[in-house]
């Protein structure tokens, strides 16, 4: 997977892989433009498209994927406290 980190707080469930899987081009066109936009290729006063297609790609189902694996993990490090 290219793009995000791949830290897996815990394993993700089955349906979990998959949806992030869903989302490579959305991680791929994330590198890209994010590179552009550190090289200077991008102007910074497009961020506000590269915003809005990220949502259309999906960004917001993918954060609340890592936030559901994020939770767990906190979970399971309070119990062994």
């Amino acid at each position: 997977m290219a793009g995000i980190p791949a830290i897996n707080f815990v394993s993700p469930t089955d349906e979990q892989a998959q949806k992030w899987e869903d989302f490579s081009d959305l991680w791929v066109y994330m590198d890209e433009q994010i590179s552009k936009f550190i090289t200077g290729v991008e102007s910074i006063s497009n961020w506000d498209n590269f915003a809005a297609q990220c949502e259309k790609m999906g960004i917001k189902e993918a954060t609340e994927i890592r936030q559901e694996q994020y939770d767990a993990y906190k979970k399971i490090m309070e119990s062994i406290k």
